[in-house]
């Protein structure tokens, strides 16, 4: 999934400032920040919605994981 990549990609970024921190180099918080906002502004506007709208339909009628799927919904 398309998704799973962008996500993929900004824990890149929290892994580099963790390598910062670790090593004493400067970096700029903004962007752990900006990181921050866009997972949370992904998530929940685009990828729970989608999981919502295509995935759970699809195990709700197979009869698989509605307990989990009726929880996340």
């Amino acid at each position: 999934m398309r998704e799973h990549g962008v996500l993929d990609r900004l824990l890149l970024v929290y892994e580099e400032g963790l390598r910062r921190l670790d090593s004493q180099q400067d970096f700029d918080p903004a962007v752990l920040r900006s990181a921050a906002q866009l997972i949370r502004r992904f998530i929940g506007d685009c990828h729970e919605r989608l999981e919502a709208r295509s995935l759970f339909p699809r195990f709700q009628q197979a009869g698989t994981l509605v307990d989990l799927v009726n929880v996340l919904l």
